[in-house]
């Protein structure tokens, strides 16, 4: 009996002090989530870490027919690409957009369970809180457990563009190529483009002007992004004071066909624009249970 005791006592203790990795860690201490987007980008990448985290559960009481819960939560990242882009004279603009949905689930007496639920929107990181309804019967009991789940759903959208304009027909060396300021962590954050060159092609009857641009692109160096997409446009303005447009997508090049009667172009106007976002979207998701 007394080795029976000891191999029982020395297994415990080997299981309690052998290290163990999960991605979720459970219990009524709360739970930790972490997502990692490890896809990698060109050149150097940055990774995309986002923790989750529920902070507090807390039991309101009885409210007309349901119970109240506060679930309190923590959303954070080492990456700078989720912060608000700041930039004067115009409206400040988040790229992340995330949905927190929260589960609330009531253990009664005898093992009656009832369950709640709720959502919020929000564009940054940062601690947040919601108070969930629970439906309660009339002759119910409080609580003596309750579940609570946050479940994050986000993504990150960012783009940039470059834009040569000039007097006469299109020619790169006929304007300098000019783009947005973007501040904070550019090359992280957002992708790079430049165009490499630019030609133009007079149309004749019902043939149209044709443009034809070539560009580079370096996508954004945090693995957060992808790069979704590039598109080219192009204004020409002739000489009868009308303008000519068109728009086309590209990898690389673009050969874009101008509205209008051909010829008798007195200056040009092309852009650049890329596109790049989270895929698949960011998710993560922490729980906590506490007995009130």
């Amino acid at each position: 009996m007394i080795g029976h005791t000891f191999l029982l006592s020395t297994l415990i203790a080997t299981l309690l002090i052998s290290p163990v990795n999960f991605e979720r860690s459970w219990g009524l201490n709360g739970s930790l989530s972490r997502y990692n987007n490890s896809t990698p980008c060109q050149g150097t990448t940055f990774p995309c870490d986002v923790n989750l985290s529920v902070t507090n559960v807390e039991y309101l009481g009885k409210k007309f027919d349901h119970d109240v819960v506060k679930v309190s939560w923590s959303f954070s990242s080492q990456s700078p690409c989720f912060a608000p882009v700041f930039q004067a004279g115009l409206n400040n603009q988040s790229p992340f957009v995330a949905n927190f949905s929260v589960s609330v689930k009531l253990t009664r007496r005898f093992g009656h369970i009832d369950k709640g639920f709720g959502s919020l929107d929000r564009t940054s990181t940062g601690s947040f809180s919601i108070e969930v309804e629970v439906p309660r019967d009339t002759l119910e009991t409080n609580p003596t457990l309750i579940d609570a789940t946050v479940d994050m759903n986000g993504t990150l959208k960012t783009s940039a563009g470059v834009r040569v304009s000039g007097n006469g027909t299109p020619a790169l060396n006929s304007g300098p190529q000019t783009g947005p300021t973007t501040p904070g962590n550019t090359a992280q954050c957002n992708p790079s483009v430049t165009i490499t060159s630019l030609s133009y092609a007079q149309g004749s009857g019902t043939q149209k002007d044709t443009v034809t641009v070539n560009w580079t692109v370096a996508p954004p160096q945090s693995s957060c992004y992808k790069l979704q997409n590039v598109t080219a446009t192009t204004n020409l303005k002739r000489a009868d004071n009308s303008t000519g447009t068109g728009t086309t997508g590209g990898n690389g090049t673009a050969t874009i066909q101008v509205s209008g009667s051909p010829g008798n172009v007195v200056s040009f106007d092309v852009t650049v624009f890329a596109q790049a976002g989270s895929s698949p979207s960011i998710k993560a998701s922490a729980q906590k249970s506490v007995s009130p």
